[in-house]
């Protein structure tokens, strides 16, 4: 549900904080804790400019910015697309996959393996792309996948394939989580992205690539964001409200492109 006046939620909170007569001190101090707010608190309500350069102030680490820079430049010799570090995405390359189908996803959603499946490669053949960066936190359907797309004449490759010696190395002592950052920064660039509509990471890499989309009415359909760079697939907002397409169009959106490789 979405905050219906953002504006006065500063002095409503103000308010409660009085009302409940709480303090905080050096040596014992207030922790609020405002459980998900990121799909209730109406960012674009802080105007367009602001909502979609805020998210650019905090950096991901530089050990990962480099490391998807590395993956991103394997990834495009892979291809034979020469590599522009400046652009917003890269075009002509590779098809970008955000595959969803851990336990949780199963349990709860129902969006199956083959739903995405069937949905990636309609995607990958009608853009035209015949090499897919793949990401997913289920090893097992990652290689199911990358069986199952070959009488496609389709390719896969994950970060793990583009990354050797010491760079893998460094990549593996990350956590799965900064790992996936990673992914997320390799993502944003590509030439054409397919997601999940019940996965906020999905939503976050298509939302920031719509800024720089021509198609503006990516809320309308055929699926939950649909433009010229992305297609996020998935159950609609009767399934799932948390998900709907406005709050989903709340979403904060920026984040640092690739940093060089001797940032």
């Amino acid at each position: 549900m979405l905050v219906d006046r953002p504006e006065l939620w500063p002095q409503d909170f103000s308010n409660w904080l009085q009302k409940e007569k709480l303090t905080s001190t050096a040596e014992k101090p207030l922790i609020v804790d405002l459980v998900r707010s990121y799909l209730s608190y109406p960012v674009y309500s802080d105007g367009k400019e602001f909502a979609e350069s805020f998210g650019g102030i905090l950096k991901f680490r530089s050990d990962v910015r480099i490391l998807a820079t590395k993956v991103l430049v394997s990834l495009l010799k892979t291809s034979g697309t020469p590599l522009n570090i400046s652009a917003r995405f890269q075009e002509n390359a590779f098809l970008g996959a955000h595959l969803r189908t851990e336990a949780d996803a199963k349990k709860s959603w129902g969006y199956s393996y083959g739903t995405q499946l069937d949905s990636y490669v309609r995607q990958a053949l009608s853009t035209d792309l015949s090499l897919i960066y793949l990401t997913s936190g289920d090893v097992s359907e990652a290689t199911k996948f990358t069986n199952d797309v070959q009488p496609h004449n389709l390719t896969v490759v994950t970060k793990h394939d583009l990354l050797s010696g010491g760079d893998k190395e460094e990549l593996l002592a990350l956590t799965w989580d900064q790992q996936a950052l990673v992914d997320y920064l390799v993502l944003l660039q590509s030439s054409s992205f397919a997601g999940s509509g019940t996965s906020s990471f999905s939503w976050n890499i298509g939302l920031w690539r719509h800024i720089f989309a021509r198609q503006r009415e990516h809320l309308n359909g055929p699926q939950p964001l649909s433009d010229e760079l992305s297609q996020v697939y998935g159950l609609y907002p009767r399934q799932y409200p948390q998900y709907d397409t406005e709050t989903a169009s709340t979403n904060w959106s920026k984040q640092s492109i690739l940093a060089k490789i001797d940032d």
